[in-house]
Protein backbone atom coordinates (compact mmCIF):
# COMPACT_ATOMS: atom_id res chain seq x y z
CA UNK A 1 0.00 0.00 0.00
CA UNK A 2 2.65 2.66 0.92
CA UNK A 3 4.82 1.45 -2.08
CA UNK A 4 2.09 2.48 -4.14
CA UNK A 5 1.37 5.67 -2.54
CA UNK A 6 4.97 6.64 -2.87
CA UNK A 7 5.24 5.44 -6.61
CA UNK A 8 2.00 7.78 -7.38
CA UNK A 9 3.41 10.90 -5.78
CA UNK A 10 6.53 10.44 -7.01
CA UNK A 11 4.65 10.13 -10.68
CA UNK A 12 2.84 13.47 -9.69
CA UNK A 13 5.76 15.46 -8.69
CA UNK A 14 7.17 14.42 -11.85
CA UNK A 15 4.71 15.44 -14.38
CA UNK A 16 5.67 19.26 -13.91
CA UNK A 17 9.08 18.90 -14.21
CA UNK A 18 8.26 17.35 -17.64
CA UNK A 19 5.79 19.13 -18.74
CA UNK A 20 6.32 22.78 -17.48
CA UNK A 21 9.79 23.16 -15.63
CA UNK A 22 11.72 21.40 -18.43
CA UNK A 23 10.45 23.46 -21.83
CA UNK A 24 10.93 27.02 -19.92
CA UNK A 25 14.52 26.09 -19.30
CA UNK A 26 15.13 25.01 -22.75
CA UNK A 27 13.74 28.08 -24.10
CA UNK A 28 15.60 30.36 -21.47
CA UNK A 29 18.76 28.16 -22.46
CA UNK A 30 18.19 29.28 -26.19
CA UNK A 31 17.32 32.34 -25.08
CA UNK A 32 20.71 33.12 -23.11
CA UNK A 33 22.98 31.62 -25.98
CA UNK A 34 20.84 34.20 -28.49
CA UNK A 35 20.02 31.81 -31.04
CA UNK A 36 16.71 31.81 -32.72
CA UNK A 37 13.48 29.97 -31.83
CA UNK A 38 12.04 28.27 -34.37
CA UNK A 39 8.48 28.68 -34.12
CA UNK A 40 7.73 24.46 -33.91
CA UNK A 41 9.45 24.42 -30.93
CA UNK A 42 7.63 28.17 -29.37
CA UNK A 43 4.65 25.40 -30.13
CA UNK A 44 5.45 21.93 -29.16
CA UNK A 45 6.46 23.98 -25.59
CA UNK A 46 3.07 25.39 -25.59
CA UNK A 47 1.44 21.90 -26.38
CA UNK A 48 3.86 20.24 -23.50
CA UNK A 49 2.86 22.96 -21.40
CA UNK A 50 -0.87 22.38 -21.71
CA UNK A 51 -0.76 18.61 -21.17
CA UNK A 52 0.03 19.31 -17.45
CA UNK A 53 -3.31 19.20 -15.98
CA UNK A 54 -4.39 16.25 -18.21
CA UNK A 55 -1.48 14.08 -17.82
CA UNK A 56 -1.92 14.91 -13.71
CA UNK A 57 -5.59 13.83 -14.09
CA UNK A 58 -4.92 10.42 -16.39
CA UNK A 59 -1.81 9.16 -14.00
CA UNK A 60 -4.02 10.22 -10.15
CA UNK A 61 -6.60 7.65 -12.49
CA UNK A 62 -4.22 5.59 -12.93
CA UNK A 63 -2.24 5.11 -10.07
CA UNK A 64 -4.81 5.26 -7.42
CA UNK A 65 -6.97 2.25 -6.70
CA UNK A 66 -10.47 3.50 -5.93
CA UNK A 67 -10.24 6.59 -8.44
CA UNK A 68 -9.25 3.59 -10.92
CA UNK A 69 -12.52 1.38 -9.95
CA UNK A 70 -14.93 4.07 -9.93
CA UNK A 71 -13.69 5.27 -13.79
CA UNK A 72 -13.94 1.85 -15.05
CA UNK A 73 -17.45 1.57 -13.16
CA UNK A 74 -18.87 4.93 -14.67
CA UNK A 75 -16.96 3.44 -18.20
CA UNK A 76 -18.41 0.03 -18.19
CA UNK A 77 -21.87 1.95 -17.95
CA UNK A 78 -21.41 4.58 -20.65
CA UNK A 79 -20.50 1.84 -22.81
CA UNK A 80 -23.63 -1.08 -22.15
Amino acid sequence: MHRKLILALICQAIVPVITIVVPFSILALLLVLGETLPQEVLNANSINVTLHGKVCSILIIALTQPYRKFFLDQLKQVLK
